[in-house]
């Protein structure tokens, strides 16, 4: 399950990116998160992975999920799996 309660992030410049989000996904839901380019999406999912801290609100996950960096042809031969264990070994 994952649970998104008033989330906000705000840019270094101080613009708010999004505001008060509410979200509950229930284990086994199919989802799709979509929207304009610079809207948010990557950011809320690097919330929802941990990477980044929301400016106010919560949010909690029973399972760590998995975050992809969009980075251009860097994974495109990659299991999501591997993806996964390249990008953790890349930080170490």
């Amino acid at each position: 399950m994952l649970i998104l309660q008033n989330i906000t992030h705000i840019h270094s410049d101080g613009g708010i990116l999004f505001n008060d989000i509410n979200l509950i996904i229930n284990k086994k839901d199919k989802i799709a998160l979509i929207g304009n380019n610079g809207s948010g999406k990557s950011t809320l999912l690097k919330i929802l992975a941990g990477h980044l801290n929301p400016a106010k609100g919560l949010a909690s996950v029973s399972s760590k999920p998995y975050y992809v960096p969009q980075l251009f042809g860097q994974f495109n031969d990659y299991s999501i799996a591997q993806a996964y264990v390249s990008d953790i070994n890349s930080r170490l």
